[in-house]
């Protein structure tokens, strides 16, 4: 009985000393400092990293500086006269400092789309007075006579061997889009010619800053015009660099398409738009290069089914 007692009597006066070893220990001290960092970033990682929802920005395919007087979706837009020996221009150089410090360009609550045909930002926007913040619009670009305000922009175009004679007017225009494009937006290029699809950036978007837009003028330098387009294919690669507004070129001469025929039938192209856009969330502006009837009408219906608008360019 009393080996008994004096056993328990040891244990008690050993785990003390135990405990309170351990607890002077640096290894003690260092669990406990882990185990309190861990429960804090536990805590504080959800609200430092989490993402961010940004607002939605209503991109209007086309914008203007002044009121603009109604017109009815039936009414055809007018046409853009393109001098085939533009003027000269500044130094590469030059324009590329120029445009690294350019300021963002927002359009304001009180800039109206030209209702040419109707869309979906243009409606977003409603007109004079609308509670539209500078947040969610963007920079403004311009193509032939069209201007965006999209952040992030990708040039579809068809460089056919129809439109061999406008080679280089269509490049110089995509040029000057291009350099005057500020460092805050991003931007590809995607043309068909020869029954091939060339891609200034596979896939993705560039920023518009100078190391970009002299790379895009090497890209445009390369180009030879001939043979038939892609256009189908051309479009599945702009939609994968996920921009916000697309400027299509195209005459429109395509295999389905009946040049003469002014109520022609729904095409390839349009269906796989369908597929690739069934939100209509990406804005879809048309330049017709000198259609026919047919194409045209074609084009047209694209704009307008894609919130866009549609304008024709015709050479002087």
């Amino acid at each position: 009985m009393g080996a008994v007692q004096t056993s328990i009597q040891t244990s008690r006066r050993i785990r003390p000393r135990w405990v309170a070893r351990l607890a002077r220990s640096n290894a003690f001290s260092w669990g406990i400092s882990i185990v309190a960092h861990l429960v804090v970033f536990a805590i504080l990682y959800p609200l430092v990293y989490s993402e961010e929802v940004q607002p939605r920005r209503v991109i209007v395919p086309e914008a203007r500086l002044a009121p603009v007087a109604a017109a009815t979706p039936d009414q055809l837009p007018s046409s853009v006269r393109i001098n085939r020996r533009p003027e000269p221009t500044a130094a590469l150089e030059d324009r590329l400092v120029a445009a690294d410090r350019l300021p963002p360009l927002l359009i304001e609550a009180d800039v109206l789309p030209a209702p040419l045909l109707p869309t979906d930002g243009a409606a977003a926007l409603g007109g004079v007075g609308s509670p539209v913040t500078a947040s969610q619009t963007g920079p403004v670009s311009t193509f032939f006579g069209m201007a965006g305000n999209a952040y992030k922009v990708v040039y579809v175009v068809d460089l056919s061997g129809s439109l061999v004679l406008n080679e280089k007017l269509v490049l110089n225009e995509i040029r000057r889009s291009v350099q005057a494009l500020i460092p805050t937006q991003q931007f590809n290029i995607v043309l068909t010619y020869d029954e091939q699809v060339f891609e200034f950036r596979s896939g993705t978007l560039a920023w518009a800053n100078s190391e970009h837009k002299k790379a895009a003028e090497a890209f445009l330098s390369r180009v030879v015009t001939k043979g038939n387009a892609k256009e189908e294919e051309a479009m599945v690669r702009a939609f994968a660099a996920r921009p916000e507004l697309i400027y299509f070129l195209s005459d429109g001469a395509y295999h389905d398409v009946e040049p003469t025929h002014e109520n022609a039938t729904r095409t390839a192209l349009e269906t796989r738009l369908d597929q690739l856009n069934p939100g209509r969330d990406v804005k879809i502006t048309v330049i017709g290069f000198e259609p026919l009837p047919g194409p045209r009408n074609v084009l047209q219906r694209i704009a307008r089914d894609h919130g866009g608008n549609f304008r024709t360019a015709v050479p002087k």
